[in-house]
């Protein structure tokens, strides 16, 4: 819980222009005060040797974070850390949500249900993902690593992995371009790889390769396509399977350095106009 904390502190100082100071963050940030209230609260409420007492100090926790600064944070979330929840005032994250590592949140923003169902009926947030002001994201569904929801956009059914989606309801408009968006925070959605018409010169960002491919690793190879990627993989394939539901995934660091490996993708395959740099290093 400290690292988290600590975590949160660092992630409000990097991407707040308007913060200067650790100090700022503890003493007057709402955001990381309820996200501190509620990794207290869920640590009452996951306690395996828990009593029926320690789950209404939980709830009492939770209740109090509510009045005083407008966040309402169910003990049985998930989430992660490195997370900022900018400004925060009305804030709602219900019960089975989860958010993933180096998120930011923006004021208004829903993890609700979408109605009275029991279970497991709340979004799942992946990494790195940017969730713009006023949006509400309703249901039991997934919302990929590196996405970017703009503002006052209804979520109804999933993202895939790197996209960038907005309205209401919302649709996939294109590729975020930058591998972080969690942590960019390019609100106005001016950083994509649109996706392209039928007819229009493309690539596809999402690969599913007629064999599938273990690869060790490329080094400081440039790519100017997926086909150029797939021409490497192929001439480093190590392994072949008869698993052709699997897909090409690619990693890689600030060096340059590419990690091919093959995932099941759950998502369908976008199209665009060049590679974005985030749209081929997401694992499912």
């Amino acid at each position: 819980m400290s690292d988290a904390v600590r975590d949160d502190i660092a992630a409000c100082v990097r991407r707040d222009p308007a913060c200067e100071t650790e100090l700022e963050v503890v003493l007057f940030f709402k955001g990381f005060a309820s996200l501190v209230c509620h990794r207290a609260a869920r640590r009452y409420y996951c306690n395996p040797d828990k009593e029926k007492n320690q789950r209404f100090v939980s709830l009492w926790l939770q209740s109090q974070a509510s009045a005083a600064f407008g966040v309402d944070i169910h003990p049985a979330a998930e989430i992660g850390s490195a997370v900022m929840f900018d400004h925060a005032t009305g804030l709602v994250i219900g019960e089975t949500a989860k958010i993933g590592h180096n998120c930011t949140i923006l004021h208004g923003v829903t993890l609700g249900g979408t109605g009275k169902d029991t279970g497991d009926r709340h979004p799942k947030v992946g990494n790195d993902v940017l969730i713009g002001a006023g949006s509400k994201i309703l249901g039991n569904i997934k919302i990929g690593d590196g996405v970017k929801i703009g503002a006052g956009s209804v979520v109804l059914k999933p993202i895939p992995h790197g996209c960038t989606a907005v309205g209401a309801p919302a649709k996939v408009i294109g590729w975020a371009n930058e591998r972080k968006p969690g942590s960019t925070l390019d609100s106005s959605l001016k950083d994509i790889v649109p996706l392209v018409d039928d007819g229009e010169e493309s690539i596809t960002a999402s690969v599913a390769a007629t064999a599938p491919l273990t690869i060790s690793s490329v080094s400081n190879t440039p790519f100017d396509s997926l086909n150029d990627v797939r021409d490497a993989a192929q001439d480093n394939n190590s392994e072949q399977s008869s698993d052709e539901s699997s897909e090409l995934s690619i990693d890689h660091d600030e060096d340059g350095n590419l990690t091919f490996s093959r995932n099941m993708c759950i998502f369908p395959a976008f199209r665009c106009k060049k590679l974005p740099k985030g749209a081929a290093n997401y694992k499912t």
